[in-house]
C-alpha cells in the first residue's frame, strides 16, 4: 500500500538552529523517535511534527 505523507507548515526558531515540519500522514511506516507520543498508526490519518536540527 502506498501512503501520502503531506508537510502543512515549517516554522524555524529564533536562532536558526532548528527547523520544525507539521504534516499529516496516512502510512503505516513513518519512522517515530524514542519518547514519542504515539509510535503507531493510530488512524485513517496521522499528524507528525518533524525537527530538523542544524549543525
Amino acid at each position: 500500500m502506498l501512503s501520502t505523507d503531506e508537510g502543512y507548515a515549517v516554522a524555524v526558531n529564533p536562532s536558526g538552529a532548528a527547523a520544525y515540519v507539521l504534516g499529516a500522514t496516512d502510512g503505516l511506516s513513518l519512522p517515530t523517535s524514542t519518547g514519542a507520543k504515539q509510535p503507531t498508526f493510530g488512524g485513517s490519518t496521522d499528524l507528525f511534527v518533524a525537527t530538523f536540527l542544524v549543525p
